[in-house]
């Protein structure tokens, strides 16, 4: 099969500091997609070809981020402690029909919690209204840093049925996910990343990534 596509956007956003210390960021975002699938039956993976001929979609997402940092004095260096609240509306977005060929390899990360859009890629989009909540820890000493956060989002309205099961996102609430970092001066640095089933509290993910030596030198 053949696919073109074009995409157009627009984003906005604001961010202010308020009199406490809240870091407030309001995002709004419109997106307008045109596809043409040419000989879908032809495509290797009949579930990503899409539909034959021109399709399209609009896509509106607003966005509302606050991050609330305290920071004080301990153990010898500065700790950092930072709740953080986001809340994410859209509609339902129209992923059917649409040809999948960049938004398939699906997992939820640390990395893309707090995304407008948990799909990798641009030929899917996650719709819905959704609360994402975490908390993140730094403590920053003379000579090493430890930075440790945690996460998970809770969906309001939508299915999240165009998530498959396993990723971490096909239900109301979605795992848990994570990230510890440990830096030793510019030597060492090890991180931590994990995924952790919201109900039985397994283990779904668990990677750790080592680098050691310099920053011209280095193995990991």
């Amino acid at each position: 099969q053949d696919v073109f596509r074009a995409l157009a956007f627009a984003r906005w956003d604001r961010s202010v500091l308020t009199g406490l210390g809240q870091r407030v960021t309001a995002t709004t975002l419109l997106r307008g997609d045109l596809y043409n699938v040419i000989d879908a039956g032809e495509g290797t993976l009949p579930a990503y070809a899409g539909r034959a001929g021109v399709s399209g979609r609009a896509v509106p997402v607003a966005a509302l981020d606050v991050e609330w940092p305290f920071a004080g004095p301990a153990l010898g260096g500065t700790q950092t402690i930072t709740p953080r609240l986001q809340l994410v509306a859209a509609p339902d977005i129209e992923n059917d029909g649409i040809p999948n060929e960049d938004s398939r390899a699906i997992e939820l990360e640390d990395i893309n919690l707090f995304d407008l859009n948990r799909f990798p890629g641009f030929d899917q989009f996650e719709g819905g209204t959704r609360l994402t909540y975490g908390i993140s820890y730094t403590l920053d000493r003379p000579g090493w840093a430890l930075t440790s956060e945690i996460g998970q989002s809770m969906r309001i309205a939508g299915t999240g049925d165009e998530f498959p099961q396993g990723t971490g996102l096909s239900d109301t609430l979605s795992d848990f996910v994570g990230r510890t970092t440990l830096r030793y001066g510019g030597l060492f640095e090890v991180i931590h990343r994990f995924r952790v089933d919201r109900n039985s509290l397994a283990v779904r993910r668990n990677e750790f990534d080592v680098q050691i030596g310099s920053p011209a030198t280095y193995a990991t």
